[in-house]
């Protein structure tokens, strides 16, 4: 076997496999204690599949892709180690020492990088003091800016439902026709602050009836407040700071400016007014400049109750100036009926001609009307306003007085058919 092994080894046709194979073989050969018997066939076949398992051995050992596949192994588990160090707040050096938090580690962090979830933390839930409280500001917020009280549920509302932008709201409560909802509480939060809306920028409404462009509701609250500033420096009475006066401004395009110029003219126009009338006015009615400028400055504009304050302190001026008196409740009855001061001024010039003669004549006879009571009866027959009497006893009292005074007027009352005050059958 020996003798063999040698002439193997020193054969120059034998591979590096085979020697090493044959090194092996011989290796064990000589730790065994064991004689190996057997022919030379037997041993040839023994050497031969000790020096096929050789080269399998070899080959495993020069096949680097197990080796690469471990490699690659290492590589990710220390990535992934350094990625879950650094996920529970660990620092990693650049030679890939990992230093824990100081802080340690945290059960939370541990059970983010397990995949367990951690419930969230409890939170309070909101108190209904604090909606009520945020609610009331809502409401004090646009309640400032002249909307009801309770134009900030319509908003919660809005906002609650995905519209949080403030121009979309403007711009879908000013065209309610763009909008639409499928949630019947979110339609009718809408629908609310659309009419509310609507009914706050009044003006913008006629503006655009008017062909012109709605004003952004910031430029139409400046306007008002510009408005409200000229007016109120005039003396301008309360009313006509509304929404509503304020909105047909608006709707016609007066700017700020004019609506200056114009107050200005209407003060203008009021100290060079009538004395009598300025003084019934104030007086009679305890209207100030104010509420008299802003008659003249548009009739339109004023309330019908100053319109016929003013018609009234006009007929009560005309009734003063022949030195008549008409109280404040029979002047407004004449404004009322649609005399005017034209009227008036006629009217009570023809009662002042004829009523120092009758009264004189009426003070003779206890029969007649009391002392003091024909102006009463020709203010009535005059102008068919019931005071003190009605139409009809006015008339047949003033004709039995006539009657009396025809003899010392020679045969006539004084009177002319068909003047103010007319015959026995008077002014209808």
């Amino acid at each position: 076997m020996a003798s063999y092994y040698n002439d193997l080894l020193a054969d120059g046709n034998t591979s590096a496999a085979d020697m090493a194979a044959a090194t092996d073989y011989g290796n064990r050969g000589q730790t065994s204690s064991a004689p190996v018997a057997g022919s030379l066939e037997d041993y040839a076949a023994m050497l031969a599949a000790s020096v096929e398992q050789g080269k399998k051995d070899v080959k495993a050992l020069t096949d680097t892709s197990a080796v690469t596949a471990a490699k690659t192994e290492v590589a990710t588990e220390k990535t992934s180690n350094a990625a879950l160090a650094k996920s529970l707040g660990a620092t990693i050096s650049p030679t890939g020492m990992i230093t824990p938090p100081t802080s340690g580690y945290t059960t939370q962090s541990i059970n983010a990088a397990a995949g367990i979830s951690t419930p969230p933390p409890v939170v309070a839930p909101t108190t209904p003091t604090s909606d009520s409280n945020a609610l009331n500001a809502l409401n004090a917020l646009f309640a400032g800016y002249g909307f009801p009280p309770d134009f900030g549920n319509y908003i919660r509302v809005m906002f609650a439902a995905g519209y949080q932008d403030a121009a979309t709201i403007a711009n879908i409560a000013q065209n309610p026709k763009t909008f639409t909802s499928n949630d019947p509480a979110v339609q009718a939060a809408f629908n609310g602050l659309s009419q509310e809306w609507q009914a706050r920028f009044s003006g913008n409404q006629l503006r655009m009836a008017n062909g012109l462009d709605p004003l952004p509701a910031s430029q139409y609250i400046a306007n008002e407040q510009s408005y409200k500033q000229v007016m109120q420096m005039a003396g301008l009475p309360a009313s006509t700071l509304s929404n509503d006066v304020l909105g047909k401004l608006m709707a016609q395009d007066v700017s700020p400016a004019e609506v200056q110029t114009r107050v200005n003219a209407a003060l203008q126009a009021v100290q060079s007014e009538d004395p009598f009338v300025i003084q019934q006015l104030q007086t009679q009615h305890g209207m100030t400049l104010g509420s008299i400028a802003l008659h003249l400055l548009d009739p339109t504009i004023a309330a019908p109750v100053i319109q016929q304050q003013v018609a009234a302190a006009q007929i009560g001026a005309e009734a003063a100036r022949v030195g008549s008196n008409i109280n404040q409740d029979y002047a407004m009855k004449l404004a009322g009926q649609g005399v005017t001061q034209g009227q008036a001024q006629q009217g009570f010039q023809s009662i002042a001609t004829q009523q120092a003669a009758l009264q004189a004549v009426a003070n003779q006879s206890p029969a007649f009307l009391p002392a003091g009571a024909i102006g009463g009866a020709l203010q009535t027959a005059t102008f068919g306003t019931p005071g003190a009497q009605d139409y009809a006893t006015a008339q047949a009292e003033l004709a039995r007085v006539k009657a009396a005074a025809a003899n010392p007027f020679g045969g006539s009352s004084g009177v002319s058919k068909g003047s103010l005050m007319g015959s026995e059958e008077g002014i209808s």
